[in-house]
């Protein structure tokens, strides 16, 4: 299995609205994949995100609406309700720029952490999907891989201690994440006008382009193989099921049954 050059591929899946409820206008769920691609026929997932896109213009209780999709999700809500004044100094929930993002379960392979693929992955997601602002709860979490070799976050496991938890909010921090309200961090999305701060799209098309160039590298090429082999059966699964190194993720939501 030699794999001369990859390709980066991402892939934004519209997952409806909110456990597919009719009465929460302005909600819809996205799951967001970056894929390594060796060729066609084959491919390895080297991070994953859960979104929720909120159109404020047509959702008028962000509280009411998102803490009866999960309480978690009804927290961040309530921190953004609470800030509105402060938001609306930056031009955020108010008149056109009232798209929202929050980002749900970010995970990213261990073997690729480090090159903030995470904020990237959130930062293209944004850009594409025409939010104005982001908003996250930064926390680690367990993660292990699935029978196909795709890192996901295992809730069943313990959480990892201060210094883990530490590093996920420096990592979101470095990333431009700003305190909000509580636990609740968040950054203003922008539409690349000259002078209007960094253009995030353009920083996350970079990071992928640096992902890919990455790929190519001998120690990369290992873990396509590697993951390619867990996915065709070629090989066993590896006894411990990690993702190969500690998690680095954020606060999945419970969500409440309708």
């Amino acid at each position: 299995m030699s794999f001369s050059s990859n390709h980066v591929d991402i892939v934004i899946k519209h997952a409806g609205g909110p456990c597919n409820w009719e009465g929460s206008p302005g909600i819809t769920s996205w799951d967001v994949e970056v894929l390594l691609r060796p060729d066609r026929s084959a491919k390895a997932v080297v991070a994953t995100a859960s979104l929720w896109r909120v159109d404020l213009q047509l959702c008028t209780d962000i509280v009411y609406e998102l803490d009866n999709i999960s309480g978690d999700l009804g927290e961040i809500a309530s921190a953004i309700s609470d800030s509105e004044d402060r938001l609306q100094e930056h031009s955020i929930v108010a008149g056109y720029n009232s798209s929202i993002l929050i980002a749900e379960d970010v995970v990213v392979d261990r073997f690729w952490r480090g090159n903030r693929l995470g904020p990237a992955l959130i930062f293209f997601a944004a850009d594409m999907l025409r939010a104005d602002g982001i908003f996250l709860t930064p926390v680690a979490l367990g993660t292990r891989l699935d029978a196909a070799g795709v890192c996901f976050t295992d809730y069943d496991a313990p959480r990892p201690g201060p210094l883990a938890q530490k590093k996920v909010v420096n990592a979101w921090r470095k990333a431009g994440f700003r305190k909000l309200a509580g636990d609740v961090v968040w950054i203003r999305t922008c539409d690349g006008y000259p002078g209007d701060g960094p253009n995030h799209g353009e920083l996350a098309r970079k990071t992928m382009t640096k992902i890919e160039n990455l790929s190519n590298e001998p120690r990369a090429q290992a873990w396509l193989k590697r993951r390619i082999r867990r996915q065709t059966g070629i090989t066993p699964a590896t006894p411990s099921g990690s993702c190969e190194g500690p998690p680095a993720n954020l606060k999945r939501v419970r969500r409440r049954a309708p």
